[in-house]
């Protein structure tokens, strides 16, 4: 699975009377929220139209419930629907629309998702098997636009419905998008959409899945609630990265790809990072150690452009390329500090309060500097 700040701690988806939805992960025990919509081809509102939800929750990416059909208005709506993040997709045929990204997170919350779609002229079909070729059902697909900033990317990804075949079909309007496919006990795998064709078929072979097992040590032993995770590189060039915590004994289990790979620990404090061989497919890695050791201290300050500062503002940290780091919260001066940090390293800092496109509120800090200035600009600025 891709990581990103806004999804995970490392870096790196009624008709007229209604519909419900079941069987979603939930982040909210307990919240119910109404959804409701419209959907519309160039501004035309669409009949009959089949709406999909897909829960993005937990780092799933899997239908929920069946789907509903739009009214003669173009209507739709969805209720109860249970707490956590969802997409809202519309796959029709010659048309194409960016997912509708939302999240239930307060109980009788009434949420909004237009889907506007335009016409289309790339016919993308498609299949997921595994390297024997075998169908693989329990999978999935999302596209994302190529060239989008990675928050913005995940939250307009159009998740797309995969049949029992493993097979797929959508439109597109050009081809600058990547395509995802993952399957349930595999890797997933990016490919990107071949410019210059209106009829586009892509095969997803997808490597079965390895277990890394490892244990990681403190300065008193065997340390539990260390996050660990593992970063390996797919055939394309994308990175496929696996993350758990460890347990009451210091242990934990990893799933990783037959390539190389990165493994690193990260308390807070202390880091740690193994490379792992790469081995044949479907088998399991050796058992390795990793030692925590101190690491590199950020400090810094989130202020405006006229120099007062933003209190309590979320700050993230990251090393590059390990992904060693976290978020931090700032102080009523808006001054932080991060821990941890593996040295010798470049670190990608952003504050995730601010809600601007993510390549103009994030900057990288050299290695050799131990504190930094974030400019915060509010949206309606």
């Amino acid at each position: 699975m891709d990581a990103s700040p806004e999804t995970g701690f490392w870096l790196g988806p009624a008709g007229q009377d209604g519909g419900s939805v079941d069987g979603a992960e939930e982040d909210e025990p307990h919240v119910r929220c109404s959804l409701e919509g419209r959907v519309r081809l160039e501004g035309e509102p669409l009949a009959d139209v089949p709406v999909r939800v897909f829960s993005t929750s937990g780092g799933g990416k899997g239908p929920v419930g069946g789907q509903v059909q739009t009214d003669t208005g173009g209507r739709f709506a969805i209720e109860p629907l249970p707490g956590g993040s969802y997409w809202i997709s519309v796959i029709l045929e010659g048309a194409f629309s960016r997912g509708v990204w939302v999240a239930c997170q307060n109980d009788g919350e009434r949420l909004s998702a237009d889907v506007d779609l335009a016409r289309a002229g790339i016919h993308v079909t498609g299949m997921l098997t595994d390297r024997e070729g075998t169908p693989l059902a329990l999978s999935s697909v999302t596209v994302r636009r190529r060239d989008m900033a990675n928050i913005r990317s995940f939250r307009e990804s159009l998740a797309v419905p995969v049949g029992a075949d493993g097979r797929f079909e959508l439109w597109l309007p050009d081809a600058g998008f990547d395509v995802v496919g993952d399957a349930v006990g595999h890797h997933g795998l990016v490919l990107p959409v071949p410019e210059g064709r209106e009829e586009v078929e892509l095969v997803f072979q997808l490597d079965r899945v390895s277990l890394l097992r490892g244990l990681v040590i403190g300065p008193t032993g065997p340390q539990s609630g260390v996050s660990v995770h593992a970063s390996s590189q797919n055939d394309n060039g994308s990175s496929t990265i696996h993350r758990t915590t460890t347990g009451p004994d210091g242990r934990f289990t990893l799933e990783c790809g037959p390539t190389e790979a990165i493994v690193t620990a990260w308390d807070g404090e202390r880091w740690a990072s193994r490379r792992v061989q790469p081995r044949q497919e479907g088998t399991d890695a050796p058992e390795i150690v990793l030692e925590l050791q101190p690491g590199r201290s950020l400090s810094g300050r989130v202020h405006l452009a006229d120099g007062s500062p933003v209190p309590m503002a979320e700050v993230a940290c990251y090393s590059l390329p390990s992904g060693t780091g976290g978020g931090v919260q700032a102080d009523i001066q808006g001054r932080f500090e991060i821990s941890g940090l593996r040295p010798a390293e470049q670190v990608l800092v952003f504050c995730s309060a601010d809600r601007r496109p993510w390549d103009e509120r994030a900057m990288t800090i050299e290695a050799d500097l131990a504190y930094v200035e974030i400019l915060f600009v509010p949206m309606d600025e």
